[in-house]
C-alpha cells in the first residue's frame, strides 16, 4: 500500500468509523452492531409489535447537497419504482452477511403512498431526518392514519439523492435498507419524494412497505 493510500485509509476510518449502527429488537433480545459506511449514515430498527406484525425502519443521509432533478413522482415513475423493486426481489441476494431468498412481486399502494408522502413532506418542511415525525409520529402511526390496516410495516428513508434509481442503489448497498426491500413479509409498497430549497439535504425520500392485516 502506498503512503498516499495509507493516509487516505486512516482518514476514512477516523471519519466514518462511528457513523453507522444497526439495532434489532425481537421479544426480549437486543443485538447491536456497528459497521463502516463511506457514503451515508444508516440505521436499521426492527421490532415485533405483535405476534403477526413486523416493524422495520432504515435511513440514509447523503452529506453533499445534490443537483436535484427527479423528485416529481408521476404515475410513470411509480410504475418504474415497482418494476425496479420487483426485479430486485426476483433474485436472491446478500444484504450484508445475510442471504435473502427471492421474494414474490410487490404491488403499489396508494394508501402507503399517502403515508410516505406525508413523511417526506414533514422532513423537508421542518428540516429534519428521522423515522419519528415532527409531531412524534411513528411509521405505524402514519400508515394507520392513512387508513391502511397493517400486520407488517417497514420504512426506508434517504436524504440528499437526486434520482429514484440512485436512491434505490444506495439502499441496496446498505444491509438494513436492502433487507427491507427483500423481505417476503411485505406485499405492498410506495415511494415518495419531496424537495426543499431551504432544508439541509434538499431532497427527502421515503419508501414504505406493508402487508394488510
Amino acid at each position: 500500500m502506498s503512503k498516499k493510500h495509507l493516509i487516505l485509509s486512516i482518514v476514512l476510518l477516523s471519519f466514518f468509523g462511528c457513523n453507522s449502527s444497526s439495532v434489532t429488537t425481537e421479544s426480549n433480545s437486543v443485538t447491536t452492531e456497528e459497521q463502516l459506511e463511506t457514503s451515508f449514515v444508516s440505521t436499521n430498527v426492527s421490532a415485533a409489535e405483535s405476534s403477526l406484525s413486523d416493524y422495520a425502519e432504515s435511513e440514509e443521509i447523503i452529506t453533499e447537497q445534490p443537483d436535484i432533478q427527479q423528485c416529481n413522482l408521476t404515475s410513470e415513475i411509480n410504475e418504474i419504482a415497482i418494476n425496479t423493486i420487483n426485479l430486485i426481489r426476483a433474485e436472491g441476494r446478500n444484504c450484508g452477511s445475510t442471504f435473502y431468498e427471492a421474494s414474490d412481486p410487490i404491488v403499489w399502494s396508494n394508501l402507503l403512498s399517502t403515508a410516505a408522502q406525508s413523511h417526506s413532506n414533514d422532513m423537508a418542511e421542518f428540516d429534519f431526518f428521522s423515522h419519528t415525525g415532527s409531531n412524534g409520529s411513528t411509521l405505524g402511526d402514519r400508515v394507520s392514519d392513512a387508513g391502511y390496516v397493517w400486520q407488517a410495516v417497514g420504512e426506508n428513508i434517504s436524504a440528499g439523492r437526486s434520482s429514484l434509481q440512485d436512491t434505490i442503489n444506495g439502499w441496496l448497498d446498505s444491509p438494513g435498507h436492502c433487507a427491507n426491500i427483500m423481505k417476503s413479509s411485505y406485499m405492498e409498497m410506495a415511494v415518495a419524494c419531496t424537495e426543499s430549497t431551504t432544508a439541509t439535504y434538499g431532497v427527502y425520500w421515503t419508501q414504505v412497505f406493508a402487508t394488510q392485516r
